[in-house]
């Protein structure tokens, strides 16, 4: 066998001597490419956006900013981290903080309502062009990202904020140049003697009976759901039931919308045959024309789809953009629309049959929802509980992780089987130092969190009809207007913010005085919590500072049911959450720093040897930055 290896082309110097080639080197200069460019960053400047719009021109402004910024985060993933989770939570800041909600018909100040102001078609179409942009961005972004309950109920209240600005846009008036569109969807279209004008509109039931088994952690999430839902009933009153029009939660099929398409086809000239083609775009006169419809037309799909009760009609979880989910439309006899965007055929999923919705607890907890309750004492005893005395024949109850005894177990479930009285009652059951403890525990926060922070039944702006036997035969005179926890707040504060002071003082008893993570996992989540009721009663007492003579705004700036109050009880829930906020600075913020910590030893020279390098620092950062 050879030793050496056969060495080809090579000069013959080389060969003479074995292994004197690997010193070689050829001339690779020539097979260099061009530099690889470094990426550029471009910032993204979020303080563009206001903290609230009260006109057009600032609505305007902060949608093209909103715009720019969705789209200048999508393709800038490599420099920016978390680009989806950015996007979403700007879009849901927009619509449930700045952006107002439409105010019903019928409200009692309704000329405050700003979509009541004057526009121009101009502007009336660049708001819907916005509004459709983001509403893509928006789609897109929260496919992009794992769903929890949480999550996945604001990305739905989002897009319900968003369909009703759009919806209240579309259905202005401008002074200038009215949208034939517009007109025909109000039903203010010239008089003909052809048809009898009536106004047209989609229903958002399904969003009214998803709603009340989701979970808003704030304020400004269930007052923005109570707005949405105002808007649309009280709307839906007005629109008779052969003109209501997108039902995609029903089916694909056109149905009124081609009383909508023959109108507007007999006011413009546009031939009449094959209606739903005008609709779809594939004769594309109509939506060429007044691209306000296809506008419309996407953001109520869009709206329609995500509400669909089955998850696995979503489009799977990766990196989309807003170009993969613009909607492609088309129509076929007998199968009617057909909807095509992020690489899929999209479609709604058809509600349950009446015959799977007749017990009470499934009225209550819609089955309908893809996130159910998370207090229903059904889900949670793993067997059918329909009242207090079905608990007592269950042989073996769940004792979560051995925290909980069967009996104190047994109470637990019972609790959740009255939903109107279930706060007060929870929060006195684990405020008891035999139970505090027990709070470390996941299922037990989900089950605290889901009592609390759900709104439940929602009650619409009509008066309550008193029972007349008990038991009654529905729960309806038991609904709210603003959930549950405002309702407790607004009628009861007093048995609801007692029970979390002897929460957190009983937790902090436990507190060993080292991080543990039984121990600390409870404190931090009772804290966490106690934060987020301050929230709500924060959000209570500045709506009853606002000055009621300005336009309606969003968040606690604008009108909304369910916060009425008097002098007396908005300064007696200041006070209480003075009282919550000086127990939270006193026991919880101070314990940082102020207890015995080795490695901090030091004398009084040294203390104020830091204070001055102290001063000296923020007096640097003031001045200079």
């Amino acid at each position: 066998k050879k030793l050496v290896p056969e060495i080809a082309n090579r000069p013959i110097e080389l060969i003479s001597s074995p292994l004197l080639h690997v010193l070689a080197r050829d001339n690779v200069e020539n097979l260099a490419g061009p530099a690889e460019l470094e990426r550029t960053f471009r910032p993204i400047q979020f303080t563009l956006i206001p903290d609230s719009i009260s006109d057009f021109i600032q609505l305007t402004e902060a949608l093209t900013h909103v715009d720019q910024i969705c789209t200048l985060l999508a393709y800038q993933t490599v420099q920016i981290q978390y680009t989806q989770t950015l996007t979403v939570s700007l879009i849901q800041h927009l619509f449930t903080r700045v952006i107002p909600i439409p105010l019903a018909h019928n409200h009692t100040s309704i000329s405050q309502c700003m979509y009541k102001q004057p526009i121009r078609y101009e502007t009336q179409l660049n708001l819907l062009r916005l509004l459709h942009h983001i509403a893509l961005h928006f789609a897109a972004c929260s496919m992009s990202i794992r769903v929890n309950r949480i999550f996945d109920s604001s990305r739905i209240l989002t897009l319900a904020a968003l369909a009703a600005v759009t919806d209240a846009v579309v259905r202005m008036k401008a002074f200038d140049i009215p949208s034939m569109f517009s007109l025909h969807l109000t039903g203010q279209a010239p008089p003909t003697p052809r048809y009898f004008f009536r106004p047209f509109g989609f229903d958002a039931s399904v969003f009214r009976t998803q709603s009340q088994d989701m979970i808003f952690l704030t304020p400004e999430l269930v007052a923005t759901r109570t707005r949405v839902l105002d808007y649309f009933t009280t709307l839906r009153e007005l629109i008779k039931d052969d003109r209501v029009i997108f039902q995609f939660e029903k089916d694909m099929q056109p149905g009124n919308l081609n009383v909508l398409m023959e109108q507007m086809c007999w006011e413009i000239g546009f031939p009449s045959e094959n209606l739903p083609l005008y609709a779809s775009g594939e004769q594309s006169e109509m939506i060429y024309n007044y691209p306000e419809l296809a506008y419309y037309r996407d953001v109520v799909f869009l709206f329609k789809y995500l509400t669909t009760p089955d998850p696995t009609a979503l489009p799977e979880v990766k990196a989309w953009y807003q170009k993969d989910a613009k909607l492609s439309w088309s129509y076929k006899e007998g199968d009617g629309f057909c909807v095509n965007a992020f690489k899929t055929t999209l479609r709604s999923v058809h509600p349950l049959p009446e015959a799977e919705k007749s017990s009470f607890w499934s009225k209550l907890f819609s089955k309908k929802n893809r996130n159910p309750s998370g207090a229903d004492p059904t889900e949670i005893a793993g067997k059918p509980v329909e009242n207090e005395e079905d608990v007592l024949h269950i042989p073996q109850l769940p004792t979560f992780e051995g925290k909980l005894t069967q009996s104190a177990s047994e109470m637990l479930i019972q609790y959740l089987t009255v939903p109107y009285m279930r706060i007060p009652l929870v929060l006195h059951f684990f405020a008891a130092p035999e139970h505090v403890n027990s709070l470390g525990v996941l299922d037990l926060q989900s089950i605290i969190d889901s009592v609390i922070f759900e709104p439940g039944q929602w009650h619409p702006p009509v008066d309550k009809v008193a029972p007349t036997m008990v038991p009654a035969p529905e729960r309806g005179f038991l609904a709210t207007p603003l959930g549950l926890l405002f309702n407790e707040l607004r009628l009861s504060p007093e048995a609801n913010l007692k029970p979390l002071t002897v929460l957190l003082e009983n937790a902090l008893d436990l507190d060993p005085g080292c991080y543990t993570e039984e121990a600390g996992f409870m404190i931090l989540y009772v804290v966490r919590l106690l934060i987020r009721i301050e929230g709500f009663i924060v959000f209570f007492t500045n709506h009853f500072d606002w000055d009621r003579s300005q336009v309606s705004k969003s968040s606690w700036s604008g009108f909304v049911r369910g916060l009425e109050s008097n002098l007396e009880h908005a300064n007696l829930m200041k006070a209480k959450r003075r009282e919550l906020r000086t127990l939270l600075n006193d026991q919880v913020s101070k314990s940082s720093w102020s207890g015995f910590v080795r490695g901090l030893e030091s004398n009084l020279e040294h203390a104020n040897l830091m204070k001055a390098k102290r001063r000296e620092l923020r007096t640097l950062l003031n001045d200079q930055v």
